[in-house]
Protein backbone atom coordinates (compact mmCIF):
# COMPACT_ATOMS: atom_id res chain seq x y z
CA UNK A 1 0.00 0.00 0.00
CA UNK A 2 2.72 2.14 0.58
CA UNK A 3 4.05 1.62 -3.05
CA UNK A 4 0.90 2.86 -4.02
CA UNK A 5 0.62 6.18 -2.11
CA UNK A 6 4.73 7.06 -3.09
CA UNK A 7 3.46 6.50 -6.74
CA UNK A 8 0.38 9.02 -6.51
CA UNK A 9 2.52 11.43 -4.47
CA UNK A 10 5.23 11.40 -7.42
CA UNK A 11 2.51 11.53 -9.88
CA UNK A 12 0.92 14.99 -8.38
CA UNK A 13 4.20 16.54 -7.70
CA UNK A 14 4.84 16.15 -11.36
CA UNK A 15 0.99 17.43 -12.20
CA UNK A 16 2.15 20.65 -9.91
CA UNK A 17 5.39 21.06 -11.28
CA UNK A 18 4.33 21.27 -14.87
CA UNK A 19 0.99 22.42 -14.57
CA UNK A 20 0.65 24.50 -11.68
CA UNK A 21 3.69 26.29 -11.02
CA UNK A 22 3.70 27.96 -14.51
CA UNK A 23 0.63 29.31 -14.26
CA UNK A 24 0.51 30.23 -10.37
CA UNK A 25 3.43 32.65 -10.99
CA UNK A 26 3.24 33.98 -14.54
CA UNK A 27 1.63 33.61 -17.92
CA UNK A 28 2.80 31.20 -19.94
CA UNK A 29 2.67 31.44 -23.46
CA UNK A 30 -0.56 30.66 -25.51
CA UNK A 31 -2.14 30.31 -22.36
CA UNK A 32 -5.12 28.79 -24.08
CA UNK A 33 -3.66 25.69 -25.26
CA UNK A 34 -2.01 25.48 -22.09
CA UNK A 35 -5.16 25.84 -19.75
CA UNK A 36 -6.59 23.17 -21.75
CA UNK A 37 -3.79 20.77 -21.72
CA UNK A 38 -3.33 21.31 -17.93
CA UNK A 39 -6.89 20.41 -17.21
CA UNK A 40 -6.73 17.37 -19.31
CA UNK A 41 -3.68 16.54 -17.30
CA UNK A 42 -5.43 17.14 -13.64
CA UNK A 43 -8.48 15.38 -15.14
CA UNK A 44 -6.57 12.35 -16.07
CA UNK A 45 -4.60 11.88 -12.79
CA UNK A 46 -8.07 12.43 -10.54
CA UNK A 47 -9.42 9.26 -12.82
CA UNK A 48 -6.31 7.21 -11.64
CA UNK A 49 -6.51 8.73 -8.38
CA UNK A 50 -10.37 7.38 -7.83
CA UNK A 51 -9.25 4.15 -9.67
CA UNK A 52 -6.21 2.97 -7.52
CA UNK A 53 -8.26 4.21 -4.20
CA UNK A 54 -11.48 2.10 -5.11
CA UNK A 55 -9.29 -0.88 -5.99
CA UNK A 56 -7.03 -0.37 -2.54
CA UNK A 57 -9.79 -0.20 -0.19
CA UNK A 58 -11.41 -3.57 -1.89
CA UNK A 59 -7.83 -4.50 -0.49
CA UNK A 60 -7.68 -3.20 2.55
CA UNK A 61 -11.44 -3.91 3.46
CA UNK A 62 -10.75 -8.02 2.50
CA UNK A 63 -7.29 -7.74 4.74
CA UNK A 64 -9.66 -6.72 7.99
CA UNK A 65 -6.84 -3.97 8.33
CA UNK A 66 -7.86 -1.34 11.13
CA UNK A 67 -10.33 1.11 10.22
CA UNK A 68 -8.25 4.15 11.47
CA UNK A 69 -5.63 3.18 8.46
CA UNK A 70 -8.37 2.87 5.84
CA UNK A 71 -9.63 6.33 6.94
CA UNK A 72 -5.84 7.57 6.52
CA UNK A 73 -5.90 5.80 3.18
CA UNK A 74 -9.25 7.95 2.26
CA UNK A 75 -7.62 11.41 3.33
CA UNK A 76 -4.34 10.99 1.76
CA UNK A 77 -6.35 9.94 -1.15
CA UNK A 78 -9.05 12.84 -1.03
CA UNK A 79 -5.72 14.85 -0.51
CA UNK A 80 -4.09 14.24 -3.51
CA UNK A 81 -7.74 14.93 -5.34
CA UNK A 82 -8.01 18.47 -4.21
CA UNK A 83 -4.23 19.10 -5.31
CA UNK A 84 -5.04 18.15 -8.59
CA UNK A 85 -8.54 20.21 -8.66
CA UNK A 86 -6.71 23.09 -7.41
CA UNK A 87 -4.52 22.76 -10.66
CA UNK A 88 -8.14 22.50 -12.88
CA UNK A 89 -9.38 25.75 -10.85
CA UNK A 90 -6.19 27.73 -11.60
CA UNK A 91 -6.57 26.77 -15.44
CA UNK A 92 -9.80 27.64 -15.77
CA UNK A 93 -9.09 31.36 -14.53
CA UNK A 94 -5.62 31.70 -16.94
CA UNK A 95 -7.52 33.24 -20.28
CA UNK A 96 -9.30 35.71 -17.40
CA UNK A 97 -6.15 36.53 -16.00
CA UNK A 98 -4.01 36.45 -19.32
CA UNK A 99 -6.24 39.01 -20.80
CA UNK A 100 -5.83 40.95 -17.22
CA UNK A 101 -2.12 40.94 -17.88
CA UNK A 102 -2.55 41.99 -21.38
CA UNK A 103 -4.37 45.44 -19.85
CA UNK A 104 -2.13 46.24 -17.87
CA UNK A 105 1.08 45.83 -19.86
CA UNK A 106 -0.75 47.96 -22.06
CA UNK A 107 -1.22 50.60 -19.90
CA UNK A 108 2.60 50.50 -18.52
CA UNK A 109 3.87 50.18 -22.35
CA UNK A 110 1.44 53.63 -23.38
CA UNK A 111 3.21 55.19 -20.11
CA UNK A 112 6.37 54.13 -20.60
CA UNK A 113 6.63 55.56 -24.09
CA UNK A 114 5.27 58.64 -23.76
CA UNK A 115 7.75 59.29 -21.02
CA UNK A 116 10.77 57.86 -23.19
CA UNK A 117 9.40 59.97 -26.02
CA UNK A 118 9.41 62.88 -23.96
CA UNK A 119 12.77 62.36 -22.79
CA UNK A 120 13.86 62.35 -26.05
CA UNK A 121 12.22 65.68 -27.14
CA UNK A 122 14.13 67.20 -24.06
CA UNK A 123 16.97 65.96 -25.97
CA UNK A 124 15.85 67.21 -29.25
CA UNK A 125 16.89 64.41 -30.92
CA UNK A 126 16.09 60.52 -30.25
CA UNK A 127 19.07 58.85 -31.36
CA UNK A 128 21.36 60.94 -28.88
CA UNK A 129 18.78 60.43 -26.10
CA UNK A 130 19.35 56.18 -27.02
CA UNK A 131 22.77 56.70 -26.64
CA UNK A 132 22.89 58.20 -24.10
CA UNK A 133 20.94 55.61 -21.62
CA UNK A 134 23.22 52.92 -23.67
CA UNK A 135 26.74 51.18 -23.22
CA UNK A 136 28.84 50.44 -25.88
CA UNK A 137 25.99 51.13 -28.41
CA UNK A 138 23.76 48.55 -26.42
CA UNK A 139 20.32 48.90 -24.18
CA UNK A 140 19.89 46.25 -22.25
CA UNK A 141 16.67 45.27 -20.57
CA UNK A 142 18.36 45.89 -16.94
CA UNK A 143 19.30 49.17 -18.33
CA UNK A 144 15.96 49.56 -19.74
CA UNK A 145 14.01 49.24 -16.82
CA UNK A 146 16.24 51.20 -14.70
CA UNK A 147 15.66 54.43 -17.15
CA UNK A 148 11.65 54.09 -17.14
CA UNK A 149 12.27 53.82 -13.03
CA UNK A 150 14.33 57.04 -12.97
CA UNK A 151 11.59 58.41 -15.33
CA UNK A 152 9.26 57.64 -12.86
CA UNK A 153 7.33 55.27 -15.02
CA UNK A 154 5.14 52.46 -12.62
CA UNK A 155 5.33 49.41 -13.03
CA UNK A 156 6.64 45.83 -11.93
CA UNK A 157 9.50 44.31 -13.48
CA UNK A 158 7.81 41.55 -15.09
CA UNK A 159 6.05 44.59 -16.99
CA UNK A 160 9.14 46.45 -17.73
CA UNK A 161 10.27 43.50 -19.60
CA UNK A 162 6.79 43.54 -21.64
CA UNK A 163 7.72 46.71 -22.46
CA UNK A 164 11.25 45.88 -23.92
CA UNK A 165 10.34 43.22 -25.56
CA UNK A 166 8.26 45.73 -27.92
CA UNK A 167 11.87 46.98 -28.99
CA UNK A 168 13.45 43.70 -28.56
CA UNK A 169 11.35 41.86 -30.94
CA UNK A 170 14.27 38.83 -31.05
CA UNK A 171 14.42 38.41 -27.39
CA UNK A 172 18.36 38.56 -27.19
CA UNK A 173 18.29 40.77 -24.19
CA UNK A 174 19.90 43.90 -25.87
CA UNK A 175 19.05 46.43 -28.71
CA UNK A 176 21.60 48.79 -30.59
CA UNK A 177 21.07 52.04 -29.85
CA UNK A 178 20.17 53.32 -33.35
CA UNK A 179 17.00 50.62 -33.52
CA UNK A 180 15.58 51.76 -29.88
CA UNK A 181 15.78 55.36 -31.68
CA UNK A 182 13.59 53.71 -34.09
CA UNK A 183 11.11 52.65 -32.09
CA UNK A 184 10.88 56.07 -30.00
CA UNK A 185 9.76 57.67 -33.11
CA UNK A 186 6.06 58.25 -34.37
CA UNK A 187 5.39 58.21 -38.02
CA UNK A 188 2.72 58.16 -40.39
CA UNK A 189 2.35 57.04 -43.86
CA UNK A 190 -0.27 59.09 -45.96
CA UNK A 191 -3.18 56.56 -47.20
CA UNK A 192 -3.71 59.32 -50.43
CA UNK A 193 -2.90 62.39 -51.38
CA UNK A 194 -3.64 65.40 -48.93
CA UNK A 195 -2.37 68.64 -48.23
CA UNK A 196 -0.21 69.82 -46.23
CA UNK A 197 -0.77 73.57 -44.80
CA UNK A 198 0.39 76.44 -42.77
CA UNK A 199 -2.02 76.58 -39.40
CA UNK A 200 -5.15 73.83 -38.26
CA UNK A 201 -7.69 75.82 -39.76
CA UNK A 202 -8.48 74.47 -43.03
CA UNK A 203 -10.45 77.61 -44.39
CA UNK A 204 -7.89 79.75 -43.65
CA UNK A 205 -4.66 78.18 -43.77
CA UNK A 206 -2.12 78.16 -46.73
CA UNK A 207 -1.19 74.72 -49.00
CA UNK A 208 2.78 74.04 -48.67
CA UNK A 209 2.63 71.49 -50.27
CA UNK A 210 1.15 67.55 -50.96
CA UNK A 211 1.73 64.26 -49.92
CA UNK A 212 1.44 61.55 -52.07
CA UNK A 213 0.16 57.83 -51.27
CA UNK A 214 2.84 56.12 -49.51
CA UNK A 215 4.58 59.50 -48.40
CA UNK A 216 6.04 58.81 -44.45
CA UNK A 217 5.86 61.96 -41.87
CA UNK A 218 6.80 62.02 -38.45
CA UNK A 219 4.27 63.58 -35.68
CA UNK A 220 5.98 67.01 -33.99
CA UNK A 221 2.42 67.64 -31.71
CA UNK A 222 -0.60 65.95 -30.77
CA UNK A 223 -3.98 65.89 -32.89
CA UNK A 224 -5.95 69.17 -32.65
CA UNK A 225 -9.32 69.37 -33.87
CA UNK A 226 -10.03 72.14 -36.79
CA UNK A 227 -13.40 72.85 -34.83
CA UNK A 228 -15.15 74.67 -38.53
CA UNK A 229 -14.39 71.59 -40.31
CA UNK A 230 -14.53 69.40 -37.74
CA UNK A 231 -11.79 67.09 -39.08
CA UNK A 232 -8.29 66.12 -36.69
CA UNK A 233 -5.98 67.77 -37.29
CA UNK A 234 -1.68 66.60 -36.92
CA UNK A 235 1.30 68.90 -36.99
CA UNK A 236 4.08 67.00 -39.21
CA UNK A 237 7.44 66.96 -40.46
CA UNK A 238 8.29 65.51 -43.86
CA UNK A 239 10.92 63.03 -44.12
CA UNK A 240 11.87 63.30 -47.72
CA UNK A 241 11.42 67.50 -47.89
CA UNK A 242 12.16 68.06 -44.06
CA UNK A 243 8.84 70.76 -44.49
CA UNK A 244 6.48 71.51 -41.68
CA UNK A 245 3.36 71.87 -41.71
CA UNK A 246 -0.66 70.85 -40.63
CA UNK A 247 -2.06 67.94 -42.18
CA UNK A 248 -5.53 66.02 -41.51
CA UNK A 249 -5.64 62.97 -40.05
CA UNK A 250 -9.46 62.04 -40.20
CA UNK A 251 -11.79 64.06 -42.02
CA UNK A 252 -15.12 65.09 -40.75
CA UNK A 253 -16.62 62.02 -42.68
CA UNK A 254 -14.63 59.44 -40.98
CA UNK A 255 -11.88 59.71 -44.28
CA UNK A 256 -8.23 58.77 -43.01
CA UNK A 257 -5.29 60.24 -44.18
CA UNK A 258 -2.71 59.20 -42.50
CA UNK A 259 -1.97 56.10 -40.25
CA UNK A 260 0.58 55.52 -37.81
CA UNK A 261 3.56 52.64 -38.62
CA UNK A 262 3.49 50.14 -36.87
CA UNK A 263 6.29 48.49 -34.56
CA UNK A 264 7.40 46.14 -37.07
CA UNK A 265 7.38 48.92 -39.70
CA UNK A 266 9.21 50.71 -37.48
CA UNK A 267 12.17 48.38 -36.98
CA UNK A 268 12.16 48.38 -40.84
CA UNK A 269 12.57 51.67 -41.87
CA UNK A 270 14.78 53.50 -43.69
CA UNK A 271 14.39 57.54 -44.17
CA UNK A 272 13.11 58.17 -47.53
CA UNK A 273 9.40 59.29 -49.29
CA UNK A 274 8.82 61.40 -51.58
CA UNK A 275 6.73 64.71 -51.08
CA UNK A 276 5.70 67.11 -54.23
CA UNK A 277 6.27 70.85 -53.18
CA UNK A 278 3.86 72.99 -54.58
CA UNK A 279 6.11 76.49 -56.70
Amino acid sequence: MNAKIAECDVKIQELEEKHLAPMKDSIPENPAKFALVAKAAALTLRAQLIKTAHASLQILAASKVDESLINGFKETIKGYEERAQAVTDVAAGLNARAKESLNQNAVVQSAAMDALRAAAAAKKDVVKYATSIATKGQITADKFAATLKKLKVEGTDAQFQSVFEHFDAEKTGSVAAEDFAKMLRVLYKATKEVAMQNSVAIAKSKILGKLAAGDIVEKLEEPVMDEKSKSDRLKVRSLSSDMEGYVTLKGSAGTVFLVALTAEELRNFDEGGAMEVDA
